[in-house]
């Protein structure tokens, strides 16, 4: 019997945190809902520029997906989310959270 794919789901995690302090927190749903999807976790790709709201909570290193610098700060935004194969499915996620929730709209998740 073959196996059935499941969506490969990008999650992107807050600001100055990391990939493994989100994976940490998504440990925590119903392993139904794991199950269903494979999941990856990058790091931003810039080390956090200044204090972490989850310091003493999590262990660093934190980071950041773009640094603020008003000049270059949408030019190279644009050239991440263009090029990076890290972001390539993330609209995916979006779309199927959108007809899950419109699907099962009493469905905990």
């Amino acid at each position: 019997m073959e196996q059935e794919k499941k969506l490969k789901v990008l999650c992107l995690h807050g600001f100055r945190t990391s990939g493994g302090f989100l994976k940490k927190q998504i440990s925590k749903w119903h392993p139904s809902i794991l199950q269903q999807f494979d999941t990856v976790f990058p790091d931003g790709q810039f080390p956090a520029g200044g204090k972490s709201d989850i310091e003493g909570i999590f262990p660093p290193p934190y980071f950041e997906w773009f640094q603020f610098d008003k000049v270059s700060f949408s030019v190279e935004t644009r050239t991440e989310i263009s090029t990076s194969s890290r972001l390539q499915f993330g609209f995916q996620l979006a779309s199927f959270m959108c007809s899950y929730c419109r699907i099962s709209p009493n469905t905990q998740i």
